[in-house]
């Protein structure tokens, strides 16, 4: 993955006529090199990597209400479980970098949008403070050849 974002640098400083950057880590617990676009963008396109788990304590602990204002208020009300799959906390993260009136394009597994449980809970508490314009179903083969 090192190698990854050197070469990836190296292209950007070549080819690219911007001072764009990019890092290497954990973007969900602790600091992040994204952190300093909380609140400030307006627009954020994302294919993010799922399959990860988080320790909901973990995530609290080390970050503030609007660094992720969804899960904040769910466990303010008890509704968090003790580990939260990657996609939740990445989607909430993101609502934490927009801007007022800042929209999302993120690409993320069926239960997200559909399931029950938890990921009914979470889209529950979503709605309350945030809308969803459209979502659209991917096919599988959309995805498996990237």
């Amino acid at each position: 993955v090192e190698r990854m974002v050197r070469l990836s640098n190296v292209n950007l400083k070549v080819f690219a006529e911007s001072e764009a950057a990019i890092s290497l880590g954990n973007s969900v617990i602790g600091t992040s090199p994204l952190d300093v676009w909380k609140g400030k963008l307006d627009l954020i396109l994302t294919n993010p990597p799922f399959g990860a788990s988080f320790s909901t304590q973990d995530i609290l602990s080390r970050s503030k209400p609007a660094d992720f204002p969804v899960l904040h208020h769910m466990a303010n009300i008890g509704l968090l479980p003790q580990t939260i799959d990657s996609e939740y906390a990445l989607l909430d993260k993101e609502i934490g970098m927009l801007r007022p009136g800042g929209r999302i394009l993120m690409v993320v597994p069926d239960h997200v949008v559909s399931g029950g449980g938890f990921a009914e809970r979470f889209r529950r508490e979503l709605l309350k403070a945030n809308r969803i314009g459209e979502s659209e179903f991917l096919q599988t083969t959309t995805i498996a050849a990237s």
